[in-house]
């Protein structure tokens, strides 16, 4: 069994985020995995990514947006507003 590189691990906790948010859950502890990786630098992982920083902030944003919309949608319960930071706030508003 081959280790699963960041870029794909980071791809699979998205996809569980989607799938979560989609039955109205909040996953809070895959969000915080997410972020935690998303934050983790090539350099300190030394696994050779080939990912750019412009590839996981779109999809950190992307979640975001999914966040918003099953928010506004009235599908989660509760959003903690940490998750949530910058411009990408007002989306959390509509």
């Amino acid at each position: 069994m081959s280790r699963e590189s960041k870029a794909e691990r980071l791809s699979r906790l998205a996809d569980e985020i989607g799938y979560a948010l989609g039955r109205g859950e909040f996953p809070e502890n895959t969000i915080r995995e997410f972020r935690f990786l998303w934050k983790t630098t090539p350099d300190q992982e030394k696994d050779g990514l080939s990912y750019t920083l412009q590839d996981i902030e779109k999809m950190i944003k992307d979640m975001r947006c999914e966040i918003a919309i099953q928010a506004g949608a009235g599908k989660l319960k509760c959003i903690p507003v940490d998750h949530i930071s910058g411009t990408d706030q007002e989306l959390n508003n509509a």
